[in-house]
C-alpha cells in the first residue's frame, strides 16, 4: 500500500484529500506515519478540516520529535543559524528558554511573533516583554547553542530564591575568608575582581 492509499484509508478521505495531506506531511517518514497519526488524533477539533488538523499536527510533530532527538543525543544543531531558523520556525508567540547567558534563572526568553527574542522580565509601558538587543540576542543563540537541551525548557524561579541563594554564596564567602584569619592571621585573602577594579580605579 502506498503512501496516498494509507492516507485515505486511515483518515476515510477522498483521493483528491489523500494528495493534498500528502503534500502536507512530507516531513514525515513512512515508517511513523502510523505513530504520527495518532499522534494527530489530539488535534481534532469540531469543524475544522482535516487539511488544517493535519498542517497543525505536521507543525507540532515535528517540533516535538526534534526536541525529544536533541535531548536524546540524537541530534545537534550545527551553527547559529541552523539553530534562528528552528527557533523562528517553531517557538513564534512562545516562551523558548530560562535562565540564557547573561541573564539570571528567573528570566524567561521568549519568541514574539516576528521571531525576535524577547525578555518576559523586562515590560514596556503596555506591559508587552521587549525585544532584546542584537548583541545580547547573539550570546542568548551562542549560550543555546552550547546548551541545546535547554531549548524549550522553562523553569519557573522567583527572583527570591535566586537572591536567597546569591545570599548564601556570599555568607560562604565571608565564612571562609574568617576561618583564613582565625588560622593565620597573617593570611593574604581572597578578594573578588570587582573589589580589585574599585581598589585599581582608587589607586589612579
Amino acid at each position: 500500500m502506498n503512501r496516498v492509499a494509507f492516507i485515505k484509508e486511515a483518515l476515510n478521505v477522498n483521493e483528491t484529500q489523500a494528495l493534498i495531506i500528502n503534500e502536507l506531511i512530507k516531513p514525515i517518514k513512512d515508517n511513523e506515519l502510523v505513530p504520527f497519526f495518532a499522534y494527530r488524533a489530539n488535534f481534532i477539533q469540531p469543524k475544522q478540516s482535516v487539511e488544517l488538523i493535519t498542517k497543525n499536527a505536521v507543525f507540532a510533530y515535528r517540533k516535538e520529535r526534534a526536541l525529544a532527538m536533541i535531548k536524546a543525543g540524537e541530534f545537534k544543531f550545527k551553527s547559529i543559524e541552523q539553530l534562528s531558523e528552528f527557533v523562528r520556525t517553531f517557538f513564534k508567540n512562545e516562551r523558548l528558554c530560562y535562565g540564557a547567558a547573561g541573564y539570571y534563572d528567573f528570566v524567561i526568553i521568549g519568541v514574539d511573533e516576528n521571531g525576535n527574542l524577547i525578555n518576559h522580565y523586562n515590560l514596556n509601558d503596555a506591559g508587552k516583554p521587549k525585544q532584546i538587543g542584537s548583541e545580547n540576542e547573539y550570546e542568548v543563540y551562542t549560550w543555546l547553542l552550547n546548551n541545546q537541551d535547554r531549548i524549550g525548557a522553562i523553569k519557573f524561579i522567583s527572583q527570591k530564591e535566586t537572591k536567597t541563594a546569591a545570599q548564601i554564596s556570599n555568607k560562604s564567602e565571608e565564612k571562609t575568608a574568617l576561618e583564613i584569619v582565625h588560622q593565620d592571621p597573617d593570611a593574604i585573602l581572597p578578594i573578588s575582581q570587582k573589589a580589585r577594579e574599585l581598589l585599581a580605579k582608587a589607586a589612579v
